[in-house]
């Protein structure tokens, strides 16, 4: 291989473009050429300094809600999500250019590079987001499949407080100690207030878990109670840290039935 084609290939080397033939090749030539081991060193610092010119580009702002609103769309039951395939890329950087490549196309070269390595960035910045809104659905695919469970039993926390409009519902497996709260529109939780949990059963009132509402959405939450002696069940606003003895008033209530 002449000078040239070498050349090309040094310049395909500065983005990792190279097969492992012509990384050999590559290598073997710089052990003996100064001139060309030079040329490297020029374009590897071009490569650095592209980082500083070229503007960073985001996914689309919209990206989130049309993740989000596409989620509830796949089958019940299903956590699993798969991106469409990647185009297949040569590895092969041969046929840039025509002989004698100079430094400057090699320089608009890397930038084409860049423009490419930009593209990447983003992919891989949409599977993070993908990730993360996998993992933000996860309580909702299991609240969705105990709600689809036959064998599940539900119960209505009615509203019971000012400024609450809808009911909670319940589901739960009779006898077990775990039951799901779905709530619609559950309002924000004022600053320093959190909702609480409490069932009641013959021993008295037991308090349960505790959770914040940033704003009115959809909440699926996991609770933990006895389904087999509890006989009602209520949610209330409380301080921070919730209330361990008595229950302020309650925002919702409502009786379980007997297992």
């Amino acid at each position: 291989m002449d000078h040239s084609g070498l050349r090309e290939l040094i310049a395909g080397g500065v983005l990792g473009g190279l097969d492992r033939s012509e990384r050999v090749t590559v290598d073997e030539h710089l052990s003996a050429c100064g001139a060309c081991r030079r040329l490297e060193g020029q374009l590897s610092g071009v490569a650095m300094e592209l980082s500083l010119c070229v503007e960073p580009r985001h996914a689309p702002p919209a990206l989130r809600g049309y993740v989000l609103g596409a989620l509830p769309e796949v089958p019940r039951g299903s956590a699993r999500w798969s991106l469409p395939a990647r185009s297949g890329r040569a590895s092969t950087w041969r046929g840039w250019a025509p002989a004698g490549l100079s430094f400057a196309l090699a320089a608009a070269l890397l930038v084409a590079g860049a423009g490419w390595l930009t593209a990447r960035s983003e992919l891989d910045e949409t599977r993070a987001l993908l990730a993360a809104a996998t993992a933000e659905q996860s309580a909702q695919v299991a609240a969705m499949q105990v709600v689809a469970d036959p064998w599940h039993a539900t119960a209505w926390l009615e509203p019971s407080g000012a400024g609450f409009e809808n009911a909670v519902l319940m589901v739960y497996l009779p006898g077990s100690e775990q039951a799901y709260l779905v709530a619609s529109g559950l309002p924000a939780t004022p600053e320093g207030r959190v909702y609480q949990f409490w069932h009641a059963d013959a021993t008295g009132v037991h308090a349960g878990l505790t959770f914040a509402v940033t704003e009115p959405e959809v909440v699926l939450i996991a609770v933990d109670l006895d389904l087999a002696r509890a006989q009602a069940a209520m949610l209330t606003l409380e301080p921070v840290g919730g209330a361990q003895g008595q229950p302020g008033p309650d925002v919702v209530f409502g009786e379980l039935p007997s297992s």
